[in-house]
């Protein structure tokens, strides 16, 4: 047996002890009520009971347990147009979600009908005392109001519609809430009811030098509505694979109900550590990639008429918990972030789930995501989870500034960090493809404004050695050559 397999088995034999240390107690906090038939699933079981249907005709989204998705950003404007705004820092970013979600809370549960209203009401918001969030990823409107805990009718003027960007806005006689429908672009308003003193919180935040894109002079590549922030400094972060660690994926496994159910366990001649329960088997490999496959159906003692989990909304919502409480569990300073959902077929839905780290999305390698959970005819019937833990450091790497790489790219930009199977990320823009590379043939837009922009990048890069070339995604192209951080043009 080589090293690498010996440790696997010493690691299984922890995890093992882990479990059995946990199980009688872990999974209750985990994952809700232990008198629950199957622990992994008892915090879906208000789900199960809400009654959604497949058209979700006459219905509500279920106020359930489970923590809403982060916005990526939060920017409140008071009366002088002062712009406040958070988007890299998760610390302060939580705090100023905790302050003003009740806000965007007691605007969806009193908004009236939805209606389709234009440009110039969205942007003349914007300039008026607000709250605004802008989302990773597109979320349907009522799955968001139940994020924020409001019970937003299904079927009715938001049915169907997607939004990543919305905003409280003050400034007028009504207050309205507004947002724009990530499809087509299209802008959508609802007056509320006063929400009183809390629209005064908007006055007690100053400036912190944060525009939107169409507030710059010059050009805004076609995305106007991006959220330019001062800051050109951003974290490294070191990664690892928690599943080394038997005490940390002990906790995951019990939440699981593997100390509970298990039937039998093993580790393959790979490593791969396998866990086979009444329900389910689950195996986790040396690298913290796991599979999750459901074995047996769900007996739902508690309703077993309860209707099936088939609404998008209703499956999406379990899986996020389904990826908080296993992967997300032992992540250390990231979270978890919706991407992606999916329909296969009528009632099965894939949800997909990425890490999120110091304001950046993590992009593993191989294209993997952090979760990818099925949800198929009320149960949770497969997850491929990648096992991953993030340590912010205080050492620092210089991008380009905001509104030079927002022209550069030509799009929203998002900051983003790459797993390329080292111990150490580097911040980059995700639209902007940063190759470690001493000499490269690179695509980009016209000669002349790559020039200018690469040499404000080089500069912004301070001789950073793991940064050396830029590749920017454009229609227009040349061909341009980097050595040793000079430019040459071909």
């Amino acid at each position: 047996m080589n090293a690498r397999a010996t440790e696997a088995v010493k690691s299984a034999v922890i995890v093992l002890l882990a479990v059995s240390a946990l199980a009688l107690g872990s999974y209750v906090e985990i994952f809700g009520d232990a008198g629950e038939s199957v622990p992994f699933f008892s915090v879906f079981s208000g789900l199960l009971r809400s009654g959604l249907t497949d058209d979700g005709a006459g219905e509500t989204v279920s106020e359930t347990a489970v923590v809403g998705e982060r916005p990526m950003c939060i920017v409140i404007t008071n009366a002088y147009g002062e712009r406040y705004g958070v988007k890299y820092d998760t610390a302060q970013l939580e705090l100023l979600y905790g302050r003003t979600s009740s806000v965007l809370g007691e605007a969806f549960g009193s908004a009236s009908d939805f209606a389709e209203t234009d440009e110039t009401e969205w942007r003349d918001a914007l300039g008026q005392p607000c709250i605004y969030y802008t989302y990773p990823a597109p979320v349907g409107v009522e799955l968001l109001g139940g994020w924020f805990g409001a019970a937003v009718s299904a079927g009715g003027s938001t049915d169907g519609l997607n939004t990543r960007r919305l905003c409280v806005v003050f400034g007028g006689e009504r207050v309205r809430l507004l947002f724009q429908e990530s499809g087509t672009g299209a802008f959508y308003g609802a007056d509320t009811d006063s929400l009183g003193e809390e629209s005064q919180m908007v006055g007690l935040y100053g400036g912190n030098g944060v525009r939107f894109a169409f507030e710059t002079d010059g050009e805004y590549a076609g995305d106007p509505y991006a959220v330019l922030m001062p800051d050109t400094a951003h974290p490294v972060v070191e990664i690892s694979n928690p599943t080394t660690d038997g005490e940390k994926l002990g906790e995951v496994l019990s939440g699981l109900g593997v100390g509970n159910q298990l039937k039998s366990s093993y580790t393959e001649p790979d490593g791969t550590m396998v866990f086979v329960t009444n329900t389910f088997k689950l195996s986790i490999d040396t690298g913290g990639d796991a599979i999750y496959r459901r074995t047996a159906a769900i007996v739902r003692a508690d309703d077993a008429s309860a209707p099936a989990l088939t609404s998008v909304n209703a499956a999406v919502s379990a899986a996020r918990a389904a990826a908080v409480n296993t992967v997300g569990k032992i992540c250390g300073d990231a979270g978890i972030v919706l991407t992606g959902v999916s329909q296969a077929e009528p009632g099965v839905y894939t949800a997909s789930f990425e890490y999120g780290v110091a304001g950046g999305e993590v992009h593993l390698s191989g294209g993997r995501s952090a979760a990818r959970v099925t949800v198929s005819g009320g149960e949770i019937t497969s997850m491929l989870l990648t096992f991953r833990r993030f340590t912010v450091t205080d050492e620092t790497s210089a991008l380009l500034p905001e509104r030079q790489a927002l022209a550069a790219a030509g799009q929203e930009i998002t900051l983003g960090y790459s797993d390329t199977g080292g111990s150490e990320m580097v911040p980059e823009w995700a639209e902007l493809l940063i190759i470690r590379s001493k000499s490269l043939i690179l695509t980009a837009k016209p000669l002349g404004t790559f020039l200018a922009h690469m040499r404000m990048f080089l500069a912004a890069c301070g001789g950073n050695r793991n940064i050396c070339a830029l590749l920017i995604r454009h229609d227009i192209s040349c061909e341009l050559l980097i050595e040793n951080g000079e430019i040459r043009a071909i």
